[in-house]
């Protein structure tokens, strides 16, 4: 651990490589359809508001 620690702090790049890989591989996961999770009752802090659903779907669209 002290290896890799004084290995860091020397070249604090060779970090870089691990947090983008790690990044990717989170990046990589499904999890279904989210617009569909956003409109179900409860989302938007335990009451319905339509207001804040609907700029959640347009930021979604957008994002997409």
């Amino acid at each position: 651990m002290t290896f890799i620690q004084s290995l860091l702090h020397q070249s604090p790049e060779m970090s870089l490589f691990p947090a983008l890989a790690g990044g990717y591989w989170i990046g990589k996961f499904q999890f279904g359809n989210l617009e569909r999770i956003a409109a179900a009752p409860g989302a938007c802090g335990g009451r319905h508001d339509a207001g804040k659903l609907t700029r959640a779907r347009e930021a979604w669209r957008v994002l997409m």
